[in-house]
C-alpha cells in the first residue's frame, strides 16, 4: 500500500513538472527568453550563485538524510532495491557484462584521479586557477566524505552475482558519489563558457549519461544496492553544491577587490 502511495505521489510530481515546462515553453510574450535572461543575470552575480548553491546543497543533504533513514533504520526501501535490481539485471548476458565492466571503470579511483589531473592542467593553461582549486577540493572532499559515510553507516555489500569483488562497506556508493562530483563540476565549469542554453544543456546531458551509466553498472555488477547508488548521487550533489558555492564566493571576493 505504501509503495502504491509513493508511486502515485511520484506520478503527480511528474505531471506537475510537465505542466510547468509546458507553461514556460509555450507561454506568450517570450516566457522562455525571460527565463534564460534571468539565468544569465544570476550567473553574472556571484553572491546570488553562492546562496543558490548553498540552498541546493542543503536540499540534497535533507534528501540524503531521508534516504539513509528509510533505507537503513526504517527498512522501507527493500522492495525498491529488489525491484530495481531485477529490472537492471533482466537483460543480463556476456556482452552486457563486458560493457558494464568497462563502464564502471569510468568511476574508478584511478580514472577519476587521471581525469582530474588532466583537467587541472587544462584549467591552469587557460588561466582558470580558481576552477582548478575547486576541482581539486571537489575530488578530494568527495573521496574523504564517502569513506566517512561508509564507516558511519556500515552497510554490508550485497552478495548477489559475483561478477566483481569489492571490499569495504556499501552505503553510499563511492563510484556514484565521486563521479557525480567530478563530472558534474566539469560540466558546470565548461557550460559557463557557452552562451547557448542548448549547448549548456548538451554538456550537462553528456555528463549525466556517463554518471547514470556508472551508477547502473554498480547495480548490474551486484556490488551496490540501488539505494547505495541513489544515496551516492545525493551525497555527491550536496558536496558539489558546496564546491560551486565556494568557487562563486572566490569570484565574488575577486570582483569586490577589483572594485567592480
Amino acid at each position: 500500500m505504501k509503495q502504491n502511495q509513493v508511486a502515485e505521489k511520484a506520478k503527480t510530481l511528474l505531471y506537475e513538472a510537465e505542466g510547468f515546462l509546458v507553461c514556460y515553453t509555450s507561454g506568450r510574450g517570450g516566457t522562455m527568453k525571460r527565463l534564460l535572461d534571468y539565468i544569465d543575470d544570476v550567473r553574472q552575480r556571484p553572491y546570488l550563485t553562492v546562496i543558490i548553491g548553498l540552498a541546493v546543497s542543503a536540499l540534497f543533504l535533507a534528501l540524503f538524510s531521508k534516504i539513509a533513514s528509510e533505507t537503513l533504520y526504517e527498512n522501507e526501501m527493500h522492495g525498491f532495491d529488489s525491484a530495481v535490481t531485477s529490472f537492471i539485471r533482466y537483460p543480463a548476458g556476456q556482452a552486457l557484462d563486458l560493457f558494464m565492466l568497462s563502464v564502471t571503470e569510468l568511476g574508478s579511483g584511478i580514472v577519476m584521479l587521471t581525469v582530474t589531473i588532466i583537467m587541472l592542467a587544462v584549467f591552469m593553461l587557460r588561466g582558470w586557477r580558481r576552477e582548478a582549486i575547486a576541482l581539486l577540493i571537489c575530488l578530494a572532499g568527495a573521496g574523504v566524505l564517502n569513506q566517512v559515510l561508509k564507516v558511519l553507516f556500515a552497510r554490508s555489500r550485497p552478495d548477489l552475482f559475483g561478477l566483481v569483488e569489492e571490499a569495504g562497506y556499501s552505503f553510499p556508493s563511492g563510484h556514484s558519489m565521486v563521479s557525480f562530483c567530478v563530472y558534474g563540476f566539469l560540466a558546470y565549469t565548461f557550460s559557463r563558457n557557452f552562451s547557448s542554453f542548448r549547448q549548456r544543456g548538451l554538456v550537462f546531458l553528456a555528463a549525466g549519461i556517463v554518471v547514470a551509466l556508472i551508477g547502473i553498472s554498480r547495480i548490474y555488477l551486484g556490488v551496490h544496492y540501488p539505494t547505495d547508488v541513489l544515496a551516492g548521487y545525493v551525497a555527491g550533489g550536496t558536496w558539489l553544491g558546496f564546491c560551486t558555492s565556494w568557487l562563486h564566493w572566490r569570484e565574488y571576493r575577486a570582483e569586490r577587490r577589483s572594485g567592480r
